[in-house]
């Protein structure tokens, strides 16, 4: 069975068991590239990707800033603990997908959640390098775009307005299709 095989067929049981619970739905995937290698079904490192697979686009991490969340309009640190609430989500319905009582309680509790934002933040499909937000000290982000403060235009939004850092590119084991538009 190839890895994405695996993962579709971990995805459905999860979600076959959270529509049954009636939890709460799992994000649209947006990243199905394969991963480079497989991990244990419920382990720390199998949640983190699931995680990061749920949250690609809401979600980065830079060294020394921390989270960042992509609250619609500009990236703003996540202050608000979002990432855990997903986090939890994710080991939840992970949780409700197991038949081990104990390994349900292992999977749902702070340390796993904790444990699964540490491996994420080490997944090069979100790491964004700290210099590369807001990398053009006269561009202002605004709520309403970005302003260039050269020449007062209001362009198209980049930095941390945009989804994507300017310069950012997720490295290619994990580029998706279309990214480069």
């Amino acid at each position: 069975m190839s890895l994405v095989e695996q993962a579709e067929k971990a995805h459905a049981k999860i979600d076959a068991r959270a529509k049954r619970k009636k939890s709460a739905p799992r994000l649209a995937v947006v990243n199905d590239a394969p991963q480079p290698m497989t991990t244990p079904e419920f382990s720390d490192d199998a949640l983190a990707l699931t995680f990061v697979t749920r949250c690609f686009d809401d979600f980065r991490w830079s060294p020394g800033l921390g989270w960042m969340v992509n609250d619609g309009t500009v990236w703003r640190r996540d202050d608000r603990l979002q990432r855990f609430d997903l986090a939890r989500h994710v080991c939840r319905d992970a949780a409700s997908a197991t038949d081990d009582e104990g390994e349900g309680k292992r999977i749902a509790s702070s340390r796993t959640v904790a444990a699964v934002l540490t491996l994420a933040q080490a997944d090069q499909r979100i790491v964004v390098p700290a210099e590369l937000w807001d990398a053009e000290p006269l561009e202002l982000n605004t709520p309403q775009g970005l302003v260039n403060l050269r020449t007062g235009h209001q362009g198209r939004e980049r930095g941390l307005s945009s989804p994507r850092p300017q310069g950012w590119r997720p490295p290619t084991p994990y580029a998706r299709r279309g990214f480069d538009s």
